[in-house]
């Protein structure tokens, strides 16, 4: 299990909005990584068809000083497969039923990413000399 505790996150955070840009580069590196096996594991969860095709990866304001990635499906079920809907019944009240959320799709997966990929940049900032307290 990764912990990663807030008070990390934030130093963490702090310490990469001094970084010079040769280290942001090696930084959007490991975020690409993270980022592109995000994709990949998540892709593999969806169904065959639409969800899949258009699982996306973008990088975010290509600078020299921030390094950043999005992970978007754009189907336009996206948004029922990830969170569900309510049960739904025609003009003439017979019930439709709902669409239950499954388990493990977008949502959960970035989250993991995300975690995991804190871990990465905090043990990056170590080896270039950070001094991590608490």
């Amino acid at each position: 299990m990764i912990t990663l505790t807030i008070a990390e996150i934030a130093e963490t955070a702090r310490a990469f909005e001094q970084l010079p840009p040769e280290m942001v580069k090696e930084a959007t590196n490991l975020i690409s990584g993270v980022a592109n096996q995000a994709t990949f594991q998540l892709k593999g969860q969806y169904p065959m068809g639409g969800l899949r095709d258009h699982v996306q990866v973008e990088q975010l304001n290509k600078s020299s000083a921030y390094a950043g990635f999005r992970i978007k499906n754009t189907d336009k079920k996206a948004w029922w497969w990830e969170y569900g809907t309510a049960v739904r019944h025609t003009k003439l009240g017979y019930n439709r039923g709902e669409w239950k959320r499954p388990h493990g799709t977008l949502v959960d997966q970035l989250q993991k990413s995300r975690a995991q990929m804190w871990v990465l940049l905090r043990d990056f900032l170590v080896r270039k000399g950070l001094k991590v307290s608490g």
